[in-house]
């Protein structure tokens, strides 16, 4: 596969199954801050991921956390991450971002979550 992504948690509790990624190319360092860079290899290995993981009638929590660390306007930096919660009835998508990323980017990011959703609920939701 083409996107180097790491497992690096894989744990069960109650409430499902949750899985944790990192080196997961979201972004790319910009002159201010980042760009997004949201692309079709990087959804397709999260869905095959995914796929891999899936255990029938189990909840799936997956967390994926870019390779770069973001800041925002009182200093603090944090790394962007992507959520996903995968049931048999519906899936729900969030992306974590600075402020800055997110004034500059809010379009992009509420049209990969939706394409997000649509994918993975083709995938997985009965």
């Amino acid at each position: 596969m083409g996107v180097f992504m790491e497992k690096i948690y894989d744990e069960t509790f109650d409430s499902g199954r949750h899985l944790w990624y990192r080196n997961v190319p979201l972004s790319e360092q910009a002159k201010f801050g980042l760009t997004i860079a949201l692309n079709a290899s990087t959804v397709t290995e999260i869905i095959d991921r995914l796929s891999a993981e899936r255990v029938h009638n189990q909840n799936i929590f997956a967390y994926f956390y870019d390779q770069n660390e973001s800041g925002n306007a009182i200093t603090e930096s944090f790394r962007i991450s992507l959520m996903v919660k995968i049931n048999e009835s519906s899936v729900n998508v969030r992306f974590n971002l600075s402020d800055l990323d997110f004034a500059e980017h809010l379009q992009e990011i509420q049209g990969f979550e939706k394409m997000m959703i649509e994918k993975l609920t083709e995938e997985f939701v009965n």
